[in-house]
């Protein structure tokens, strides 16, 4: 296959033989001119002194008599001459949008734009006249009268002419401060060599500039060519097809035709008709999700690969979308023996970011409480997690979590932490690893020797195991990159006497790494090429494998981030959002140009914020080129890969209990087997824990329990006696004139002393209210039925009985009753409930019906619970009139609630009734128990919705 680079290799050897060490070849990339070089040597027949190859960037450096700066320098010096003209604002609020404010100063300065007028508050109609044309000029001033005349309620909007000067002077006395230090940005490099080359200020020493392969060029880029081409020492050569360059309306073209026009070129001989005239093979294939799309990728390039190895050399895998780079590593097939990364990767999507993040949460997170450092239980267990700290015994990293969980400890230092952790040499604490993280910070000159002892320490571990299989060199590559950050950023703190609060560390250590790019380079020249759709630029391949052909990756799609307005930049000639589509464009046909083998994959799930849906690339190639060119092969297919699906079995376990032992019941218990006799199975006789969550502010369950205890401790003292209203108003206010001290006391019962993080603030402290309100209610509602007396509160109740058919079981019934009081000789029991309240109403005549719904249906699990404590009630107390309701806390203005229709029923009625729910309770606790019996899942999935083993059963 002829390539482009062969192609210029040769034409530059004909044409130029004599002076090739007087040659000076500039490519927009630096893997360009590698390429070039090889394509070159295997041209020569006999040794000779090669031309000299350099990327334009290069080329500019190194004319230039400036230094290039790098970032962290450049926005520390613009903030301290912003800082200087506009003293108010803080490095913490300047940061990200100046760093916005050095991509437009930079593209300003490629484009070469006026800057005195692009950053100047336009008050002279006359002065546009003269300066743009009369369409240009129009526009002007309906965006300066707008400017003037636009107001919101936000103050920063309003205050655009006024930020707008003020640009104007920073703008100027940076690029000034800049060069009395002999530093420039890329963007003054550009403008600089071009001004200097107008004034004919540089000496040329060699013979003849040639540029090769360029498609978009910036203003100054194009007048540094222009340059070279009329002083007849320069050529270039651009690598188009007649598919989009002819055709006014491809987009793919549209530069190259631009570039012509304002150059003043003729037409090259060496524009080719490849793409509507050579046999190629396009294959389309969608997957849904990114992660189907790696596989399908990894599945095709195998299949690919398998029909004849040798391909291998001549293949490049292209990642639009730079995130996929890990995902695609580990999908590479078995065929390919040797690979080379030479592509830009996001440093937000390695394990090395994500590991920085556990590391800032854990340090702003971090509390010092008596003299000690505690830290948030969440953050340790992340750090415990991650695959730097490679904690072995996870089984001691789940005790630390339940340790924490039992105690509901929040924030928990370094003691408790070892004392889990123990390793088992003698004297041994935790390790060292962990020793270097969970320490707490104080200032950012000690951020720097924190984190430089933790990449020192991965550094040397990873060293230790590079025998595991790790990606060793892409890890070296991150911890490289982040320790060069972290150190420049010292360093220009130091150089620019600037004191950084903790806040405003992290803040801008995670700019700076959100916006870092990783580039990786290897050895081009041979095995498979992956690369990003930038590093593919002049590079042509034989099979090309493309990723994320989506809308909103290929291309992005419109949008940017800019302090400059729109219209001032479409007035000013700068790159436009839109006209990225056509830089996309001319990469995406460029590359399937001379390509024989093409596999294109797009995500076809668009629920997502990242792809959009098919690229309008695919479509058009379906809906034009094919047309043009019959020679295609097309093939477009939706890839499933094979997928065993397992269907979860069904769980049954054989009832058995321990012998000897008498078994107990609650109203619970039974409720919940009711609902699931696996789940009653799991919960009471395997006694597996629930997996409840550390409770960091109180919730529904918590203010429950506080509310019970808070009831208990009022009425407490008062057994026995009967309680008029008057009563009830002086214990309500003693509960209410010592309530924030009662509350902290039983909410320390409740959660444990442990825990030292239940502060009276945010939803907690509106929960003490919430609290005292409930409190409130509960006693009005008091006092309306009092007088009354107090019999018991928090009574544990428990009654024994005897089920089978010669009754030989004995049964244990138990339970806790919040609160019970007589009037008028009646006994009544109360539950307070926080939660919903539905009790099911009794119909007259159909008792035997309703207690059969009660031992079947959860539904009528509240009607049980009432029921069998009233049932026990009457066993141990032998009371009779009794009765039986709920304190409703979310309805507690009605008052207690009873069983509709069992409340006015006569004792003979009542009586009748509670010996035939003790007959159904019997027979319920006979099902359970019985051995020869199981205990299955329910047929009902939607009693699975909320259950906390569904894991365990895979419902």
């Amino acid at each position: 296959m002829e390539t482009f680079l062969n192609k210029l290799a040769a034409g530059i050897v004909k044409e130029n033989e004599k002076i090739l060490k007087d040659i000076i070849i500039i490519f927009p990339t630096r893997r360009a001119c590698l390429y070039f070089r090889k394509e070159l040597s295997g041209l020569l027949e006999k040794a000779a002194w090669l031309p000299r190859t350099m990327s334009i960037s290069d080329f500019i450096e190194n004319l230039s008599d400036y230094i290039l700066c790098d970032r962290i320098k450049l926005i520390f010096e613009l903030y301290k001459v912003y800082h200087s003209v506009e003293e108010k604002e803080t490095f913490d609020s300047f940061y990200p949008w100046g760093d916005m404010l050095l991509n437009d100063f930079d593209a300003a300065d490629k484009n070469l734009v006026d800057t005195k007028t692009l950053f100047k508050v336009i008050t002279d109609y006359k002065e546009i006249e003269e300066k743009f044309e009369t369409e240009l000029s129009g526009e002007y001033k309906r965006f300066w009268d707008s400017a003037r005349n636009y107001k919101t309620n936000r103050e920063e909007d309003n205050n655009f002419i006024k930020i707008w000067e003020i640009i104007g002077i920073v703008f100027e006395k940076f690029k000034e401060n800049l060069k009395n230090n002999n530093y420039a940005y890329e963007g003054m490099m550009y403008r600089d060599l071009y001004e200097r080359l107008e004034k004919d200020e540089l000496e040329i020493k060699w013979k003849k500039t040639i540029f090769a392969g360029f498609n978009y060029l910036s203003k100054s880029e194009e007048g540094i060519i222009r340059y070279f081409l009329k002083k007849r020492i320069g050529e270039i050569y651009f690598d188009a097809d007649k598919y989009y360059l002819d055709d006014n309306k491809q987009e793919a073209g549209y530069f190259i035709r631009r570039n012509i026009k304002r150059l003043e070129l003729e037409k090259s001989d060496w524009t080719e008709n490849i793409i509507s005239e050579d046999k190629k093979y396009i294959n389309v294939i969608s997957t849904p999700l990114a992660a189907g799309m790696v596989k399908g990728f990894g599945y095709e390039l195998s299949k690919f690969l398998r029909e004849d190895k040798s391909r291998t050399e001549q293949t490049a895998v292209i990642l639009p979308d730079e995130s996929l780079l890990l995902p695609v590593l580990y999908s590479i097939p078995d065929e390919v023996d040797k690979m080379n990364v030479t592509m830009g990767f996001p440093f937000r999507f390695s394990s090395f970011y994500s590991f920085f993040r556990i590391i800032m949460d854990l340090q702003k997170n971090s509390s010092e409480r008596n003299g000690k450092v505690e830290f948030y239980y969440k953050d340790i267990e992340r750090v415990l997690l991650h695959s730097f700290v490679k904690y072995k015994d996870t089984g001691k990293v789940f005790e630390l979590y339940h340790k924490l969980k039992d105690g509901n400890i929040i924030f928990a230092g370094k003691e408790i932490i070892a004392n889990v952790l123990k390793e088992k040499k003698e004297n041994a604490g935790i390790p060292e690893i962990l020793n270097l993280i969970l320490k707490r910070v104080k200032d950012y000159n000690e951020m720097y020797r924190y984190f430089t002892d933790i990449v020192k320490y991965i550094s040397e571990d990873l060293e230790k195991r590079k025998d595991e299989g790790l990606p060793v060199k892409f890890i070296n590559e991150f911890l490289y990159n982040f320790y060069f950050q972290i150190n420049r950023l010292k360093d220009v703190t130091e150089e620019y006497s600037i004191t950084l609060e903790n806040e405003t560390y992290w803040r801008l250590a995670d700019e700076i790494f959100r916006g870092l790019q990783i580039t990786f380079t290897g050895e081009p020249l041979e095995g498979l090429q992956i690369m990003g759709l930038l590093e593919s630029r002049i590079l042509d391949f034989e099979n090309v494998f493309v990723l994320s052909v989506n809308e909103g990756i290929m291309p992005k799609g419109i949008g940017y981030t800019s302090f400059i307005p729109y219209t001032l930049r479409k007035i000013y000639g700068m790159l436009m959002p839109e006209e990225e589509d056509s830089i996309t464009a001319y990469y995406f046909y460029r590359l399937i140009q001379r390509a024989k083998n093409i596999f294109l994959f797009y995500d076809s799930n668009t629920d997502n914020n990242r792809y959009g849906g098919i690229s309008r690339y695919i479509l058009q190639l379906e809906n034009e080129l094919l047309d043009k060119n019959l020679e295609i092969k097309y093939e477009k297919k939706i890839l499933t890969l094979p997928v065993e699906l397992t269907k979860p079995k069904e769980i049954i376990v054989k009832k058995r209990f321990d012998e000897g032992t008498k078994l107990m019941f609650s109203a619970s218990s039974i409720s919940t087997y009711i609902n699931c006799p696996l789940q009653y199975f799991l919960k009471y006789v395997a006694k597996l824990e629930e997996d409840e969550d550390i409770e960091e502010v109180m919730e529904q369950k918590g203010l429950g329990l506080v509310f019970h205890s808070m009831m208990n401790t009022a009425y407490e003292g008062y057994k026995g006696k009967e309680l008029n209203s008057q009563d009830i108003e002086k214990i309500e206010n003693e509960i209410i004139e010592n309530f924030d001290e009662e509350f902290m006391e039983r909410l320390r019962e409740e959660y444990k002393e442990g825990s030292g993080f239940f502060e009276l603030k945010g939803r907690n402290l509106l929960y003490k209210n919430v609290v005292k309100e409930l409190m409130k209610r509960a006693f009005k509602c008091d006092k309306e039925l009092a007088p009354f007396e107090i019999k018991d509160t928090e009574k544990k109740v428990r009654a024994e009985i005897n089920i089978g058919d010669k009754k030989q079981k004995e049964i244990i019934l138990k339970g806790i009753i919040d609160r019970i009081h007589i009037k008028d000789g009646r006994h009544f029991i109360i539950d307070y409930k926080t939660g919903n309240v539905d009790l099911k109403k009794i119909v007259r005549k159909e008792n035997e019906e309703y207690i059969e719904k009660v031992f079947n249906d959860p539904g009528y699990r509240l009607n049980l619970q009432l029921m069998l404590y009233e049932y026990i009630y009457r066993k141990t107390e032998k009371a009779e009139d009794i009765v039986s309701g709920i304190f409703p806390l979310k309805d507690i203005r009605k008052g207690i609630k009873y069983i509709g229709g069992m409340e006015n029923m006569n004792e003979s009625e009542k009586e009748s009734m509670m010996n035939y729910f003790g007959e159904r309770l019997g027979k319920k606790i006979e099902d359970i128990t019985e051995e020869s019996g199981e205990f299955r899942q329910t047929e009902d999935k939607g009693r699975c919705e909320n259950c906390n083993y569904r894991s365990i059963c895979y419902r």
